[in-house]
């Protein structure tokens, strides 16, 4: 146990602080590392915990939690006197080292993204700063990275709805704050909370791109981590580099501005667009509505259009496509994947795709009402193509091959890019999770088991010949592999052979009973209570395909 004292004299504003002298503090597990200006930095199993800043008479041992550091013993620190203070108390004020002045200043609304530590409701914390004036250096638990930021972890991690937002949200307050430090020091260098030395070029150059991330900027566009699982995205901006992690349920989710939970949402929400090779761009909305534009030198063909904010989807699009010209793929008659049409100039647009049976329906919005098919009618006249199972599309230098695939809607399609191998499919195939990606009914098994049986079939799943091998789904911010379809497959096919006995109890207060398949096999009652008491990672989840199943022959 440490032997603590209280030496207000010690402080040139009467910060209060707790001092011990050494030798013996120690730790086997912490290492103390020279950064110079006679500062270290102390990792325990190569995790930055803290920073010791040594002086003349004295040392000051600064904590990134509430806990002391942990400082191994050494000879430098020999007839010092340590005071130990950390980045998450109240006080403030300086510090007299002997021969050189350590300043703490509390820098508001700053969270620490080595520790993530928001509430709930989000709201940052606040963290303190330790400046030294002799070497114009800041010591902070924050961190912005170097070179590069990683906010929210990867598909290895596990994030609740809203996260991609908390994180950057935290990152922009982080940056700002590090900027207003250091506007008023000559060449100062910042040690952030992973131990990076950070210069106030990269400090600018990084503020300046969260901004933008967070402000929609209409010319950013996200390049998409082809190593990662799921999604995660790339942005830049100078010496700057931003990769962030979308969760399943989208940069916002339903859990701060989801459907019907903010007044307007369907301009609220905003538009980004991420690169996901040279000739396919995936564009989103902060919802979890998705689109997806193929094109070459000349042509251009958007498979859906959203339902968000249908202005700045217009936008996006124009912005990306520039001098081409332009055609809508829709792949089935549910108005979240056409109600955004309306806001398209129809001058521009050479064709409208629709499927041939579907039939188009009206939605009531906050403008008022939008009638898809009194649009494609008259605005666009002699401009819309119905199509069917079979056909193949030519444009935007690709053969697309529509599929029907009944079940979601009774008529719906897929657009199957034959040379690439790549399925674009709407709703057909839900969304994949473990919680219930699609909704079944008694009366609706045999159309859904025959659409999917059908897919298969086109798409020679199962063999040596499979035609495809990326799935682009309309509500996932990453692709699925031909896997996911053989899961859904399975589902379905329970359900057709044993009714409500295929199903599962879901927790929770879901509501309704679940099929669940993991990598094509069902799983157990008891594999599922697993699943929704544990955190499972974006990873983990993607090896799952489910469909929730209500009995509408029961009154």
């Amino acid at each position: 146990m440490k032997n603590k004292a209280i030496r207000k004299s010690n402080f040139i504003f009467a910060c209060a602080a707790v001092s011990v002298m050494l030798p013996n503090m120690c730790g086997a597990a912490a290492e103390l590392n020279d950064i110079g200006n006679d500062a270290y930095v102390v990792t325990e199993d190569s995790v930055v915990e803290g920073y010791v800043l040594v002086g003349s008479d004295q040392a000051l041992a600064i904590s990134f939690t509430e806990d002391d550091l942990n400082v191994p013993d050494t000879e430098l620190l020999t007839d010092k006197e340590l005071l130990f203070v950390n980045t998450l108390q109240e006080e403030q004020g300086s510090y007299d080292l002997g021969d050189r002045t350590i300043r703490a200043e509390k820098l508001n609304g700053a969270e620490s993204l080595a520790r993530i530590r928001y509430p709930e409701q989000g709201t940052p914390s606040d963290s303190l700063v330790y400046v030294d004036e002799a070497s114009n250096t800041a010591y902070t638990d924050l961190s912005i990275g170097n070179g590069m930021a990683i906010c929210g972890g990867d598909d290895s991690s596990y994030m609740a709805w809203g996260d991609s937002y908390y994180k950057l949200l935290a990152l922009q307050s982080a940056a700002h704050k590090l900027t207003a430090l250091t506007e008023d020091m000559t060449d100062a260098v910042v040690m952030d909370g992973e131990g990076n030395s950070v210069s106030t070029a990269y400090i600018a150059d990084m503020t300046e791109l969260v901004d933008r991330v967070m402000n929609f900027d209409n010319d950013l566009i996200y390049e998409y981590d082809h190593d990662k699982i799921t999604a995660n995205y790339i942005a830049v901006n100078g010496t700057a580099t931003l990769e962030f992690h979308l969760p399943q349920t989208g940069f916002l989710g339903y859990l701060l501005m989801g459907t019907g939970f903010v007044e307007e949402s369907y301009i609220n929400h905003q538009i980004f667009a991420v690169r996901y090779s040279d000739w396919l761009y995936f564009i989103r909305d902060t919802d979890v509505q998705g689109s997806y534009l193929i094109m070459d030198d000349e042509e251009a063909l958007l498979i859906d259009v959203g339902h968000w904010n249908g202005p700045a989807m217009w936008e996006k699009v124009q912005t990306l496509i520039g001098e081409r010209s332009l055609s809508v793929y829709i792949t089935h008659a549910h108005g979240d994947h056409w109600y955004n049409l309306q806001y398209f100039d129809a001058d521009r647009i050479d064709q409208v795709y629709f499927p041939a049976d579907e039939v188009a329906t009206r939605v009531q919005e906050n403008e008022g009402v939008y009638d898809l098919n009194e649009d494609l009618e008259n605005r666009f006249a002699g401009k819309t193509v119905r199509v069917k199972d079979g056909d193949v599309l030519n444009v935007a230098g690709k053969s697309l091959e529509v599929i029907g695939v009944t079940g979601h809607t009774p008529y719906g399609t897929v657009l199957l890019d034959i040379e690439d191998k790549t399925l674009f499919c709407g709703d057909a195939l839900g969304t994949q999770t473990f919680g219930g990606g699609s909704s079944l009914k008694t009366s609706t098994v045999d159309t859904w088991s025959s659409g999917l049986h059908h897919l298969n079939e086109v798409l020679k799943t199962g063999t040596d010949e499979c035609r495809v091998e990326v799935i682009y789904p309309g509500h996932q911010a990453y692709a699925l592999g031909v896997d996911y379809l053989q899961g859904l497959t399975a589902c379905v096919d329970a359900l057709s052979e044993n009714g409500m006995d295929a199903t599962l109890y879901a927790p929770m207060g879901k509501g309704s009973q679940l099929v669940v398949a993991k990598n094509g096999e069902l799983i157990t009652q008891e594999e599922l209570d697993e699943l929704f008491a544990s955190n499972i990672t974006d990873a983990e989840a993607v090896a799952y395909a489910s469909v929730s199943f209500v009995d509408d022959t029961v009154q």
